[in-house]
């Protein structure tokens, strides 16, 4: 310990101007400085809440049917899972149940089908989406990210990825996982 400092946290020098945060929007998510997402869930939760307002007025002017889920899916569901693949990983359970109430409510009121996805399962679509278009364009920003391809000689099992996985170091999850 130097000067009674905690050696775990890294002593940054505050430059005039300059304020720590808790929380800041970044691209329209609100990232939290402790790598939670409640703050981020409760703005796009009060925000369904206001669409869904907006919703029920659509219906009470006779938009049923088809064109209504449509329109729940392109706004509030679309709000809902805005950027999910930066954020999603993030979510606690609490959080994903209170998303998942929002789905569940406005199937209730039958502003979407019966049939329709959870919210587990359009974020975990977006997801896989985002990382097949990193995966077979060369030219997304992300693609550079993504580890050397492995090459097989054995005609083995189809894989969800076709990449070589990092080595395991004391600072990775990976070596937790072993």
């Amino acid at each position: 310990m130097l000067n009674g400092t905690n050696p775990s946290t890294p002593s940054i020098p505050v430059t005039a101007g300059l304020t720590r945060v808790e929380h800041m929007k970044i691209l329209g998510v609100t990232f939290s400085s402790s790598f939670t997402f409640d703050k981020h869930v409760d703005i796009i939760c009060s925000r369904a809440r206001q669409a869904q307002y907006a919703i029920r007025v659509l219906a009470s002017h006779d938009l049923r049917g088809q064109r209504l889920h449509d329109v729940v899916r392109s706004t509030l569901v679309a709000g809902l899972i805005y950027s999910s693949p930066s954020w999603w990983g993030f979510a606690g359970a609490a959080d994903r149940v209170r998303l998942q109430a929002v789905l569940t409510r406005i199937g209730r009121l039958g502003y979407l089908p019966e049939d329709a996805p959870s919210i587990d399962q359009i974020c975990s679509k977006a997801d896989k989406a985002l990382f097949d278009s990193v995966c077979h364009n060369p030219d997304h920003v992300l693609s550079h990210l993504l580890p050397l391809k492995k090459e097989s000689v054995h005609a083995l099992r189809p894989r969800v990825h076709d990449r070589v996985l990092p080595e395991a170091d004391e600072l990775s999850i990976l070596s937790i996982m072993r």
